[in-house]
């Protein structure tokens, strides 16, 4: 049996270790296609940072589009069912998006009943329903 401070260590590590092997492989990916600049990359604190041009970005208090919500919504359902228990940090760090971005997904799925949360504020985790 294991404690909660072996537990969250070993979270902690998995998580990392997710975030690791998503960006060898964005970056894997990249090389091949010769776009290293369009990938995401991770800081040493563990943030993501987008390296894309201004242009692909979003204008300040600009609305998301209904397909990029509806992809968005999507990949985070999908994400949970995979990856069970994990917090929206770490859920955003593993599918490449901030966790601002996927606040109104996740309410959506909430709301549809195809996610359960438990715990509270940062503390909250997700779980397929």
């Amino acid at each position: 049996m294991t404690t909660p401070k072996i537990q969250s260590i070993i979270e902690n590590f998995v998580s990392e270790l997710s975030v690791a092997l998503v960006e060898a492989s964005h970056a894997a990916i990249a090389d091949a296609l010769g776009a290293g600049t369009s990938v995401r990359a991770v800081s040493a604190g563990g943030s993501k940072s987008s390296k894309a041009p201004k242009s692909a970005r979003r204008a300040k208090g600009a609305k998301r589009s209904p397909e990029e919500l509806t992809a968005l919504t999507q990949s985070l359902l999908a994400f949970v069912k995979r990856h069970p228990g994990q917090r929206i940090e770490q859920i955003a760090g593993s599918i490449g998006a901030s966790t601002k971005d996927l606040a109104l997904p996740a309410k959506k799925l909430i709301g549809e009943k195809k996610l359960s949360t438990k715990g509270q504020k940062r503390a909250t985790t997700y779980f397929p329903k």
